[in-house]
């Protein structure tokens, strides 16, 4: 950061430095929000892995344009394009130097938009389904057909990453919540103890580690 910084009066360096921490801020949001919606969590870890490969000094951070070329090849050229300087809601912050990302914090921020935006869409589903029990809780016995709910099957198929793994992704998720309830001696679920076990199953890579396992035997 010091290498690129402008040489000359401390204020002007420091407010262009200032405009560059907050492009960079710009950046990490615009994209936080962008890769939660479309990343699965088996994508996630994959950016991840780039962006470790990509920051060769093993620092915790690379630049701005490295972003972008992790994004490219993954093939959100999009998502790439609209970092550069000439983004509309980028050209106001344009500076002489780079920005720096960290990208475990960037990763990080994804998985807890995520985490958010998968609670809010159970959410819905969960009060869907109440509507016609008129319970606060979800029974062992209603757990399957709560499964198979569109919005729920929608949740698995992006967990999983695959429409076609949508059977297992069910079947492997009422076997883990089932287990929890044994282990507990629950008969039934409020939402969020729903919530937090089929996030864990689904969203924290249990659902694809189950499945990488399988296919290996």
């Amino acid at each position: 950061l010091a290498d690129t910084s402008p040489s000359g009066a401390m204020f002007s360096s420091f407010m262009l430095n200032l405009r560059r921490f907050y492009r960079t801020c710009l950046i990490e949001t615009f994209v936080g929000n962008v890769l939660a919606e479309k990343l699965s969590p088996r994508e996630l870890r994959l950016f991840l892995q780039k962006c470790r490969e990509m920051d060769v000094g093993n620092s915790g951070f690379f630049t701005a344009t490295d972003l972008q070329t992790v994004l490219t090849d993954m093939h959100y050229v999009e998502i790439s394009d609209q970092i550069s300087s000439s983004c509309r809601f980028l050209r106001a912050h344009r500076h002489p130097g780079e920005s720096y990302i960290d990208y475990v914090a960037l990763a990080d921020s994804v998985t807890v938009r995520q985490e958010r935006l998968f609670e809010e869409s159970i959410w819905k589903s969960f009060c869907f389904f109440q509507k016609n029990y008129m319970a606060g809780c979800i029974s062992l016995t209603q757990l399957p057909r709560f499964l198979h709910e569109p919005d729920v099957r929608s949740l698995v198929s992006f967990a999983t990453d695959s429409s076609d793994d949508v059977p297992d992704g069910i079947q492997g998720c009422q076997k883990f919540v089932r287990k929890y309830c044994d282990e507990t001696d629950a008969a039934e679920l409020e939402f969020f103890e729903l919530a937090a076990l089929m996030s864990r199953y689904l969203m924290a890579g249990t659902a694809s580690d189950s499945k990488s396992a399988a296919g290996k035997r």
